[in-house]
C-alpha cells in the first residue's frame, strides 16, 4: 500500500491598516472693529475632517500696548463661545492667568469620551470662541500670538487621551483694522469717479488703495 501524503499550504493575508495622524490648525479672523472695541474670532479646522474634540487648553498672548482684555473676564460679554461649550462638553471658559497670555479651557468630560463635536475639515473652519478687547492705542498692532510650545497647551481627541498634532497657527499682527463706515461713488461728467469714504477714526487711515476694472475685464489697476 502505497501512503499519499497531502500538504496543505495556509496563507495569511495581512491587511496593514494606515492611520493618519490627526493635525489641527488654528487663524484668527477680526468680526468687528471700532475705535474702542476689538472683536476676534478664534478658528480651528483638521486635516481630517472627521475627528472630534475632546479637552484642550489654548495659550496665545497679546499685545497689551494696543489692546487690553479683563482681568476676570466675564461669560457672553468679554467671551462668546460658537461651539464646544454645554451639551455633551462642559462650560467652556476663557481665562488671563496672566497679564499678557489668554487661554481658552474645553472640557468633554470622561463619561462624554468620543462625543465631542466633529471640527471642519481644510480649508473649513470651525468657530470656538469670539473675544472682545479693548482698544488702548488705536494707532497700535492688533498682535495675538499663539503660544503653541507653552507647557499648558494641548488639543486632544474625543477619546480625551490622543494629542492632535500641531498645524499651522496663523498669528494676527498687523496695524489695528480701520473701520468703514460709509462709502460713495460718483460718476463725474468728464467719465472719472468721485470717491467719499469715511471711517469711525480718523487714525490709521493711511495706506488704501483704489483699484479700477473695466466692464467684463477681469484685469485691475490702480487708479
Amino acid at each position: 500500500m502505497k501512503l499519499i501524503s497531502s500538504m496543505f499550504y495556509v496563507i495569511l493575508f495581512c491587511f496593514a491598516t494606515i492611520i493618519t495622524a490627526t493635525t489641527v490648525n488654528g487663524r484668527f479672523t477680526v468680526l468687528s472693529v471700532d475705535s474702542s472695541k476689538l472683536s476676534v474670532v478664534m478658528q480651528i479646522n483638521t486635516n481630517t475632517g472627521t475627528d472630534d474634540l475632546g479637552g484642550a487648553t489654548i495659550v496665545f498672548s497679546f499685545d497689551t500696548t494696543s489692546i487690553g482684555f479683563a482681568n476676570n473676564p466675564v461669560r457672553d460679554v468679554d467671551y462668546v463661545f460658537s461651539n464646544f461649550d454645554g451639551g455633551n462638553y462642559s462650560p467652556a471658559t476663557v481665562t488671563k492667568p496672566m497679564n499678557d497670555k489668554i487661554w481658552v479651557n474645553i472640557n468633554l468630560p470622561f463619561n462624554q469620551c468620543n462625543n465631542g463635536m466633529v471640527v471642519a475639515p481644510a480649508p473649513g473652519w470651525t468657530d470656538v470662541v469670539t473675544i472682545n478687547f479693548n482698544v488702548i492705542d488705536p494707532l497700535g498692532t492688533a498682535s495675538l500670538i499663539w503660544n503653541t510650545t507653552n507647557l499648558f497647551w494641548g488639543i486632544y481627541d474625543a477619546d480625551n487621551s490622543t494629542l492632535w498634532g500641531t498645524g499651522n497657527f496663523e498669528d494676527l499682527n498687523g496695524p489695528l483694522p480701520v473701520e468703514l463706515v460709509s462709502f460713495k461713488a460718483t460718476l463725474l461728467v468728464n467719465k472719472n469717479v468721485l470717491l467719499e469714504w469715511a471711517t469711525a477714526s480718523s487714525l490709521n487711515n493711511s495706506g488704501f488703495e483704489v483699484e479700477k476694472s473695466y466692464k467684463d475685464s477681469e484685469n485691475w489697476e490702480i487708479c
